[in-house]
Parts: structure tokens; C-alpha cells; sequence
């Protein structure tokens, strides 16, 4: 049996020396709690990690490790999209990429979404069951028009497989923390509409063009690695950070700021260590 322990400080019961803080804004400092109400039946008390802003983080816990975002470069994109077995897979890659959109608001997409005309895509029940709207450049715009031909409304993607009613599938929900590390997993049963391509297939067409492409990075390659390249181009090609928060859903700036600490390590390293080198021996 799982128990649940509280997940912000307000919620905890803490003893009666309270919560110690350093001081510093995102520092993590040691306190010991009890458990809540739902954990009860537990005498003992545990050792959990809080933050100044609040949150609350178990030891050992998965999302522990800050981990730095991994992203593609335009090159990676071509030959993936190169790879492409036909003009879907084709279509859904280079929207990703475009606009950020993860896994579920892809399968989800419907063409009234797309308003042609002003150039505006509207992710409707995005994560947290928000709506947002995202900017299509001409050249994405295109390639839409192509893909969807006489279309005017239901999804966008269609499953190539004939007879695909209405159907329940499984759905994995990665929860990610302000670092961009998942801290949680969900899955639930979800009921796709008629022709709506599962999020399994998906990210299996993803991951299969950039094996064709031989793409080989340090994490696997996922709807999500096109997200994060997203983001990071996005902000090298100098569109404001808070533009890019509005486009990926965010609600906090700071889970943005993520990916620019992905340019630091990666194409501001770079370029500084090839301006300036360090001597030869």
C-alpha cells in the first residue's frame, strides 16, 4: 500500500522547532516531520528536503538530480525529418519541433484548432487543462495545408490503421519539477476519438526516425527532446523568454529558465572556448 505524504510545507506537521532556512532563495535545508493524517498508521518520523519557496521533496526521490535538458540542432532536425515514412510522420515531427506542443496536445490536435487565416494554433485541455495559443511561421502553415488537404474539422493526425473507433488506451503523465527532472509518473485510462493516433505510437515514430537518422544522445529522443529544442532555439534566436514560457504552457518562468542553463553549458561554452582556447602544449 502506497502512502501519500504531504507535498508543501504548509501541509506539514512539523515539530515544534519549526522549519530552519538558510536564507537562500532555491536552498534545500533538513527538517524532520511527522507523518499526515493519510500516512497515520506510521509512528516514526521521516527526513524530508523543503525549500524556501515552499516546496517539499522526499530523499532519494526520483527528480533529485538536476539534470540539463537535451536538445537537437537544426541538422538533427533535417535528417530526422528526412527519415520520415511518409508525409504524417512527416508533418507531426516538423510541428513539434515548431511549436513545442508535448506528446498528448499533438495526438489531440484538431484542425478548427488551426486558424489559417491569423496564423494562430489553439492547444485546447492542454496540461492542466489550459488553453493556449502558439504562432505558425508561413513555411509550418504550408506544410499543414498540404498534410490536411480538404479537411476542415476532427484531428489532425489520423491513425493509419482502418476501423479506429472510439477506444480506451493507457496514458503515461510525466510530472516534471521547476529543473525539467520528471518527479512523477501518472497513468491513467484515457478514450481517443475516432482516427486519434495513442501517444505510444507517437513517440515510437520519434524515436524511430532518429535511430534512421542516427541521432545518438545522451538521453533517448522523445516528443519532449522536441520540445526542449524548441525552447532552446527559440531563445537563440532571441525571442524573449517570457514569449517562450506563454508558448510552452508554463506557469512559472522559472521552469523556463531551465533552458537557458541548457545554452550555457552547451552553445555559450562553445563559443567561448573557441573564441578563446587555451594554449596548445
Amino acid at each position: 500500500m502506497h502512502t501519500r505524504w504531504s507535498s508543501t510545507v504548509q501541509d506539514l506537521k512539523l515539530p515544534g522547532e519549526g522549519i530552519t532556512r538558510n536564507g537562500e532563495r532555491n536552498a534545500w535545508v533538513k527538517c524532520r516531520v511527522q507523518p499526515t493524517n493519510a500516512a497515520k498508521n506510521i509512528n516514526s518520523t521521516c527526513t524530508i528536503l523543503v525549500s524556501r519557496d515552499g516546496d517539499a521533496q522526499m530523499p532519494g526521490r526520483r527528480g533529485s538530480r538536476k539534470s540539463i535538458p537535451i536538445y537537437l540542432t537544426t541538422d538533427d532536425i533535417r535528417a530526422m525529418l528526412s527519415k520520415a515514412k511518409n508525409l504524417r510522420d512527416y508533418t507531426l515531427v516538423y510541428l513539434a519541433y515548431k511549436t513545442g506542443l508535448r506528446c498528448h496536445e499533438l495526438t489531440s490536435l484538431k484542425v478548427e484548432h488551426i486558424d489559417f487565416n491569423n496564423r494562430i494554433l489553439t492547444v485546447v485541455n492542454g496540461k492542466g487543462e489550459k488553453d493556449r495559443q502558439i504562432y505558425l511561421d508561413e513555411d509550418t502553415l504550408q506544410k499543414l495545408r498540404f498534410y490536411i488537404g480538404p479537411r476542415r474539422s476532427g484531428i489532425v493526425f489520423l491513425s493509419q490503421k482502418s476501423n479506429r473507433g472510439r477506444r480506451k488506451v493507457r496514458r503515461t503523465i510525466y510530472v516534471y519539477d521547476n529543473e525539467g527532472n520528471v518527479v512523477e509518473k501518472r497513468t491513467r485510462y484515457i478514450e481517443l476519438e475516432e482516427g486519434q493516433m495513442n501517444d505510444a505510437t507517437v513517440e515510437r515514430i520519434v524515436r524511430q526516425m532518429a535511430r534512421d537518422a542516427g541521432i545518438v544522445k545522451a538521453k533517448p529522443i522523445t516528443t519532449h527532446t522536441l520540445r526542449h529544442t524548441f525552447a532552446c532555439l527559440a531563445l537563440l534566436s532571441g525571442i524573449p523568454i517570457t514569449t517562450v514560457q506563454i508558448a510552452l504552457g508554463h506557469s512559472s518562468l522559472r521552469t523556463t529558465e531551465i533552458y537557458l542553463k541548457a545554452i550555457q553549458n552547451t552553445e555559450q561554452m562553445r563559443r567561448d572556448f573557441e573564441a578563446h582556447p587555451l594554449p596548445a602544449v
